[in-house]
């Protein structure tokens, strides 16, 4: 959960929504920045599986703040 705000979140609604694959993409049902990062977060942990499920995680939240 998300309890804050993504400075300038319309600035970069589009290049998330270019980043998330189709199948994510069409599980979305809301326009709101915390739904629009989880959805990144979840299509970067599913791209693929490396390490443990930790190290995945964390590795894949901390691509999805730098996107």
């Amino acid at each position: 959960m998300h309890n804050g705000m993504i400075p300038e979140f319309q600035k970069i609604r589009l290049l998330i929504l270019n980043l998330v694959s189709p199948d994510i993409y069409v599980r979305m049902s809301g326009s709101t920045d915390s739904e629009h990062v989880f959805a990144l977060f979840l299509h970067l942990l599913g791209k693929e599986r490396r390490q443990s499920d930790y190290e995945i995680s964390a590795a894949d939240l901390t691509q999805t703040i730098e996107a």
